[in-house]
């Protein structure tokens, strides 16, 4: 077989240097494409638009996942449970109220409801319901009318925070632990760091909270109003504010160093130890974990909902006004696919066991990668 690669070997087989070195670097070059590509070629499987389930009473709040249906919530009070191959209907249940919140799902097969206003009543209400069947566990009802912030750890115990400054803790069984009220609002969403609840608040601060008594144990002083906050496997501790600043910390609250974005950080999320930062002028960062360095950014074309992992290296993002989904290469910050949508998106989107599902104006879309199931 000839091969031009090299140039004539016809021609007294001797090659020009400057040929050989050109048409070595693009060898490399081309050997390069499937890392520094705008395509598909660094991703395992292709990307398939699987079903679109049309839903126009869907709230815009995040729906949740298991390892087998995804969740929404509607504007006449109800949950849908729909399965992840198929996009059919398994089950609904009819909870009554205005959702308030995003769903969560606790320890994979219970469902948590989001908080939301009982019909009739200025109470609370808290449900926790199972997945499998939508059949309601227990029912909590409290006086708090502004409960925005709603998590679970490992052991199931739940706990639900007000930005006023009001933090619950309630047992598996929805029975309460304790109740503790701050001096101060609460300004980002609750994170575990051992046997301690990490929450930012209005006072320029970090509070550290006993999760067994309630109890503040310590605090971490910061310049500014913390927007975020995310805690790695490795117990390193990143937040960041309304100003765009990005700090990180020592699992003793040390602080190692401090970063500069161009806005306000909306959410951090963390990929093999290091920080991925999404702020409000549209921007994605990835920032060293031991030295603030930052390793890439990438612009995209509005608002960004979020993003969520789906595999150990790529994440999807949405924007706000657009119907385009945005997947990186996270180890780099290469653009290596889109998808559209015949809807613009209304949160941020959610993975699945296939891939991931992105939730619209007109409903939802699952997307696999690789092959739908059905």
């Amino acid at each position: 077989m000839r091969t031009i690669l090299f140039g004539n070997p016809q021609k007294d087989n001797l090659l020009d240097l400057r040929t050989l070195v050109s048409t070595i670097f693009a060898g490399f070059l081309l050997a390069m494409l499937p890392v520094w590509g705008f395509g598909q070629t660094d991703w395992a499987s292709p990307l398939k638009k699987c079903w679109e389930f049309s839903s126009p009473e869907m709230t815009r709040f995040s729906p949740a996942s298991d390892n087998a249906y995804i969740f929404i919530s509607t504007s006449k009070g109800s949950i849908l449970a729909i399965n992840q191959s198929s996009g059919a209907i398994e089950w609904t249940a009819d909870l009554g109220g205005n959702f308030r919140t995003d769903l969560d799902v606790i320890n994979g097969r219970l469902f948590a409801t989001a908080i939301f206003d009982s019909r009739g009543s200025n109470s609370t209400v808290i449900r926790k319901v199972n997945s499998l069947t939508g059949v309601p566990f227990w029912r909590y009802s409290g006086d708090e009318d502004r409960l925005t912030y709603l998590s679970a750890d490992k052991e199931q115990n739940i706990y639900l925070a007000d930005p006023r400054g009001v933090i619950i803790s309630l047992t598996k069984l929805g029975e309460v632990r304790w109740k503790s009220v701050f001096e101060t609002g609460i300004t980002t969403p609750l994170r575990y760091h051992g046997p301690q609840i990490l929450v930012g608040t209005s006072s320029n601060s970090l509070i550290v909270i006993d999760r067994e008594t309630g109890r503040i144990s310590s605090q971490v002083n910061l310049s500014r109003t913390p927007s975020s906050l995310r805690v790695s496997d490795e117990g390193r501790i990143f937040v960041g504010d309304e100003r765009g600043e990005v700090y990180g910390y020592t699992a003793e609250f040390s602080r190692i160093w401090k970063a500069k974005t161009g806005a306000g950080v909306t959410q951090i999320d963390v990929f093999r130890g290091d920080p991925i930062v999404i702020s409000k002028d549209n921007f994605v960062y990835r920032i060293s974990a031991a030295s603030g360095k930052k390793l890439w950014k990438r612009k995209l074309a509005g608002r960004i909902f979020g993003g969520v992992m789906v595999d150990s290296m790529h994440q999807v993002f949405l924007t706000s006004g657009a119907s385009t989904a945005i997947i990186l290469n996270l180890t780099n910050g290469n653009l290596i696919n889109k998808i559209d949508f015949d809807a613009p998106f209304v949160s941020a989107p959610i993975r699945t066991q296939t891939g991931f599902a992105v939730p619209t104006e007109t409903g939802i879309a699952s997307v696999a990668a690789g092959n739908c199931k059905n």
